[in-house]
């Protein structure tokens, strides 16, 4: 046996709780609270749990099966009652129970019903094992029936004698009328029906709703006991093959309560690939920009190297250049690609340097750039930038251009 926690249903809003151990002993506290109290309390995620539902909302009855296939039970016996009850066949939950001399225990309640229980039980995540109602779990030892009033609510259980295991709840108004009519059609003797109160007045409130038949037939005793349900509660009800956690209601793989948990954490995980994406395709046009602003550099050198030069894979035929094999004459070294490279990489990273033109001298090996700059303390910025990267320059000569200013710079190779 395993520990189970079972939580009963009294109102919408108001919930019973009591944990029963793996020995079968049951804790001293019957918990009472909202289903968010039963969430602060549950102590552990994987307590199996019982949910005793609402008597009055549920039916238990043995119904024959003549002329029912065994086989197609569960679809063609809701139809065979169906002029027994009240709602909708389509709108109610049916199980059953062990085919015995030709007849069924058959339990059911409305879908809705079901549903609203479930999905309260299952908003604090927890695993609902089974369901039954109210009067299935009282105990019948030693008695052929027990009733239990619990408020202005009597729930009886009967046993074999009153032709197999039914009950019901009710307000204790209604109840009488629903035991005359059951007196009526069962003869017992020599038989016991206890009787559960938490008080002497309700014991007495309770033995009033019993048929007078059975109150004056001496071969019934009527054994009482003052106590609550919890008191009475028969737990191996749970073995037998009634459970409304079943068919439709069938426990499965808590998706749904998953989703609830891990939805925020997948949401954020998206959100961030999202803009991991967003910001590497950004990155990825920046530099694709970058790269033919540096190639437009590249290919107004080469035209300035060699103003009659042909276009295309101007990289390479400037280092053909570089190495003497610039076109059938020989070639003095040049220093070009090195002040090019040292300049351009000031450029990257001072952005706000905007070229206007550039020209090279092959006989001083010195590159003359003309350049647009913000302020003067950017243009110092700008000639550290070139220091660090190898290359010198001189006193730029300036000039005011609105809110910029026009620099002209000669770069050399610094030794």
């Amino acid at each position: 046996m395993t520990e189970r926690l079972y939580v009963r249903q009294i109102t919408d809003n108001h919930w019973q709780w009591r944990m029963q151990y793996a020995d079968g002993s049951w804790g001293d506290d019957i918990h009472a609270g909202t289903i968010e109290l039963l969430a602060e309390w549950i102590p552990n995620a994987h307590v199996p749990v019982c949910v005793v539902i609402c008597g009055g909302q549920t039916v238990v009855r043995k119904t024959p099966l003549e002329g029912v296939d065994r086989k197609l039970l569960a679809k063609l016996m809701p139809y065979e009652m169906e002029d027994d009850i009240i709602d909708p066949v389509d709108d109610m939950h049916f199980c059953f129970g062990s085919v015995a001399n030709d007849s069924v225990d058959v339990l059911y309640t409305r879908n809705e019903v079901m549903q609203a229980v479930l999905e309260e039980i299952e908003m604090v995540s927890r695993e609902v094992h089974h369901a039954l109602p109210d009067y299935m779990f009282l105990d019948l030892t030693g008695a052929s029936a027990t009733f239990v009033l619990d408020g202005d609510v009597v729930m009886a259980k009967f046993g074999p004698e009153f032709g197999g295991n039914i009950g019901f709840s009710a307000e204790i108004n209604i109840a009488p009328m629903i035991l005359e009519n059951l007196s009526s059609g069962v003869a017992i003797k020599d038989t016991s029906i206890f009787l559960v109160a938490d008080s002497p007045e309700g014991l007495n409130l309770l033995k009033t709703c019993l048929p007078e038949a059975w109150q004056q037939d001496e071969s019934i005793e009527l054994l009482t006991q003052e106590g609550c349900y919890w008191d009475y509660l028969d737990t191996q009800v749970l073995e037998g093959p009634l459970n409304l956690r079943t068919g439709a209601f069938a426990l499965r793989l808590p998706i749904d309560r998953w989703w609830r948990t891990w939805k925020t954490p997948v949401y954020a995980v998206a959100a961030g690939l999202v803009l991991a994406v967003v910001a590497n395709f950004a990155g990825y046009l920046e530099a694709k920009n970058e790269g033919k602003r540096i190639r437009q550099q590249i290919e107004q050198v080469y035209l300035g190297a060699v103003p009659n030069g042909r276009r295309g894979d101007e990289e390479n035929r400037l280092q053909s250049l570089l190495r003497g094999k610039g076109g059938g004459a020989a070639s003095e070294p040049t220093n070009l690609v090195i002040l090019l490279g040292g300049f351009t990489q000031a450029i990257d990273k001072q952005k706000d340097i905007q070229l206007s033109n550039f020209r090279y001298s092959g006989d001083q090996q010195e590159l003359q750039v003309n350049i647009e700059v913000k302020g003067l303390s950017e243009l110092g910025s700008f000639r550290e930038l070139l220091a660090s990267n190898g290359v010198e320059s001189d006193s730029p000569r300036t000039s005011r251009q609105g809110d910029a200013y026009q620099a002209s710079i000669k770069l050399s190779e610094k030794n």
